[in-house]
């Protein structure tokens, strides 16, 4: 079961809140969640006997600053008693995987965590143990955005743009006549996620998915 949250509740809501969940996935922006939460809705990757909290972040650097370092300490901390994994949303923007990844990591390792080595579980996803002594806990972090598409930026709609092609909504061709994926997709053509084949939502969002099977599992095997 998904319990979907915004980074601008209450501290002692949320606190209270994520108490009762096996796992949390930490998403960029509301546009992730949403993208989290219809996923799983429709492909049930999710066990109904789990409870997951998807959190809206409100932006990369609240994320980072604020809502990362917060929840982690409660995972570690084992106030989340229940939760055995923490998953990241995130998008690659201007940088490659390796400088996301790596931005991403060195901010949790000025905090004062051991960070093991990365691993890949799928295309653009991985997991790795941050770690203090004698706590832990496995981070998953998928990265959103189709580095073979030639844009200034690469986002979570990018993969939106990629689904209406798939579903013939659009020409292949407008992929290359367009700088940023927002230019021909809106926050409407998420509800095509209600709508398109499972098959083609598996190639789209490959990486939320993997995400989603991670966290759900705890222990998914490399792809």
């Amino acid at each position: 079961m998904i319990v979907r949250l915004s980074a601008s509740d209450a501290f002692l809501v949320l606190l209270k809140r994520v108490r009762r969940v096996d796992a949390l996935v930490l998403c960029e922006g509301a546009m992730e969640a949403l993208v989290v939460e219809k996923l799983s809705a429709r492909l049930r990757v999710v066990s109904e006997k789990k409870n997951v909290a998807v959190i809206d972040c409100e932006g990369l650097d609240a994320l980072r600053r604020g809502v990362l370092p917060a929840v982690l300490a409660l995972v570690i901390g084992k106030v989340v008693r229940r939760a055995k994994v923490l998953g990241v949303l995130i998008d690659l923007e201007e940088l490659d995987y390796e400088g996301r990844l790596r931005s991403l990591l060195d901010g949790i390792k000025a905090r004062g965590y051991d960070i093991g080595e990365l691993e890949r579980v799928c295309e653009a996803t991985w997991r790795v143990v941050v770690a203090m002594p004698r706590r832990e806990a496995q981070i998953v972090v998928s990265l959103s955005g189709i580095p073979e598409f030639e844009l200034e930026r690469h986002t979570i709609e990018d993969h939106l743009l990629y689904l209406k092609v798939l579903e013939g909504a659009i020409a292949d061709g407008v992929v290359s006549r367009i700088e940023r994926a927002g230019e021909a997709v809106s926050k409407e053509d998420v509800s095509l996620l209600d709508e398109a084949r499972g098959g083609n939502l598996e190639k789209a969002f490959g990486h939320v998915l993997c995400l989603l099977r991670s966290v759900d599992s705890w222990n998914v095997p490399p792809c």
